[in-house]
């Protein structure tokens, strides 16, 4: 975590990648794994730790969902993506409904971001 708060991503990511391979049901390994390889453009990878994180998670399943969702609208699946964003809405992730609503920005659907994107 040192690593990654000092922004020092490549040196974190050895150590995050080791501990996900060791007890991939430490949550936190394979998920900041996933942020790690995101933040390096390594998005197939990141989506591969993502999936590790989401099978193992107990109680940050809307965090993993809301970066899963980030990272599949990168690697240009939107369908997958937009059902990602609405699960970590309804998991209760906040962050997940302002990229959400940026998601439907992009994609010429606006108007939808306006009445409680998620909700359906």
């Amino acid at each position: 975590m040192a690593y990654v708060v000092q922004e020092k991503y490549e040196m974190a990511e050895a150590p995050f990648r080791r501990a996900c391979a060791l007890n991939s049901r430490e949550e936190n390994a394979c998920y900041y794994l996933g942020q790690v390889y995101y933040t390096l453009n390594r998005f197939p990878e990141a989506r591969q730790a993502l999936e590790v994180a989401l099978r193992n998670t107990v109680n940050g399943h809307g965090r993993v969902l809301h970066q899963l969702a980030l990272t599949l609208e990168v690697l240009g699946e939107s369908e997958a993506a937009e059902r990602a964003f609405k699960q970590a809405i309804r998991a209760g992730e906040q962050r997940a409904r302002m990229d959400y609503g940026m998601f439907l920005f992009h994609h010429g659907r606006g108007k939808e971001s306006r009445g409680g994107a998620g909700q359906s």
